[in-house]
């Protein structure tokens, strides 16, 4: 399982109400072609692209010790007009 999650916030049910891109987490791992079909297969739909953005983790404070919060990786995969997703609708 490549794809963790969807990402849904006000900026993501947008871009999959007017541009029919979706955003979902993936393993950091992952590479564009593998969660494609993985995402096809999942949700019978045709991807067409994917956009990527890795954000790395933050340092974070607990009292006087120090830790880091894990990188993510998100995928924005647009599909074929006409397929649509159903997490992402109101």
């Amino acid at each position: 399982m490549l794809i963790l999650k969807p990402v849904i916030t006000e900026k993501t049910l947008r871009l999959a109400e007017d541009n029919n891109i979706y955003a979902f987490q993936v393993q950091i791992a992952a590479n564009k072609n593998a969660a494609a079909t993985e995402l096809e297969k999942a949700f019978n739909v045709s991807v067409t692209n994917v956009r990527v953005l890795t954000r790395p983790g933050k340092v974070v404070f607990f009292g006087r010790r120090a830790g880091v919060r894990s990188d993510r990786k998100i995928m924005y995969f647009t599909l074929k007009s006409g397929d649509k997703i159903e997490l992402f609708s109101k």
